[in-house]
């Protein structure tokens, strides 16, 4: 989907409308020691300088990260393999991920993702998922905007290992051969 070109000049004047004519400043918080959303803050950080908004960066131990709801953040998570478990956590009023973090509720995207887990129509789901990405472009509370590609290479030394589609490593049954 396209997406609009960045605005300063309405950006300005909507933050003036807000009470907040000479801009404002907005801490942005993400997880300590992970150089790739601190790259990602940094470019929103420049990204927004012009309509008046100044990004702080607030960098948190990932131990810390998720004890509290923040308002402007960037985080990280597993790919994920089909759109259902992409976006229903994310998205649907009752996700997991949305209930604890942004709180995003709207009862189109609830039934287009309710509908989409439960059709195996393929040209079904591409018409829900779309209808979807038009609503996140316009209102949604915050973008996935990017996942990263995942790929395992393994020793041919190395016994009962056993690759995660969710990236995760687990290395309880493996084994160094001779």
């Amino acid at each position: 989907m396209p997406i609009g070109k960045a605005d300063p000049a309405a950006a300005k004047a909507l933050l003036a409308e807000a009470g907040h004519p000479d801009g404002l400043t907005v801490p942005l918080w993400m997880p300590a020691q992970q150089p790739l959303l601190e790259r990602m803050g940094v470019a929103l950080r420049e990204l927004a300088k012009p309509a008046n908004l100044a990004v702080e960066i607030h960098q948190v131990p990932e131990d810390q990260y998720n004890a509290a709801q923040r308002p402007l953040m960037i985080n990280s998570f597993f790919a994920r393999t089909t759109p259902d478990t992409i976006l229903y956590e994310w998205y649907h009023t009752n996700g997991s991920w949305n209930r604890n973090n942004w709180r995003y509720s709207n009862p189109e995207v609830d039934r287009i993702l309710d509908t989409a887990r439960q059709t195996s129509d393929a040209a079904e789901q591409k018409r829900l998922y779309s209808r979807f990405q038009e609503i996140a472009v316009n209102e949604g509370p915050g973008p996935v905007l990017f996942v990263v590609n995942h790929a395992t290479g393994v020793s041919n030394r190395v016994r009962g290992f056993s690759a995660s589609r969710l990236s995760v490593l687990n290395l309880k049954a493996v084994t160094l051969a001779d």
